[in-house]
């Protein structure tokens, strides 16, 4: 069975040193069966990128509890345009916070 939720709008705000980045997602999907949960992500025109984001836990036969982050996006705000390989590498930077958020969270208490 796939429970699914009602999407709603999420505001993002992310700072890169003194430049404040981010804008407003809207979740697209979300919901969750037997072995795994995820809810999947879309920016909406003030956003500074354009794109979309999937989080995933997922539980393998064994038992093992993995997540999962996959993203799609291209630079919307000019600074990130000029940005090129350090954009991309901002990018990557945050997808481990949210794969460490996800890691922390997932510890026993």
């Amino acid at each position: 069975m796939v429970r699914r939720r009602e999407r709603r709008r999420v505001r993002v705000r992310v700072r890169l040193g003194l430049l404040p980045l981010g804008g407003t997602c809207r979740v697209v999907d979300a919901g969750r069966d037997d072995s795994a949960a995820w809810v999947l992500y879309a920016t909406e025109p003030d956003h500074v990128e354009q794109g979309t984001e999937l989080f995933a836990v997922l539980l393998d036969d064994d038992g093992d509890v993995r997540g999962d982050v996959a993203a799609w996006s291209q630079p919307r705000a000019w600074p990130l345009r000029v940005a090129g390989p350090v954009g991309r590498l901002g990018q990557r930077v945050i997808a481990r916070r949210y794969l460490g958020a996800l890691a922390r969270l997932s510890r026993p208490r």
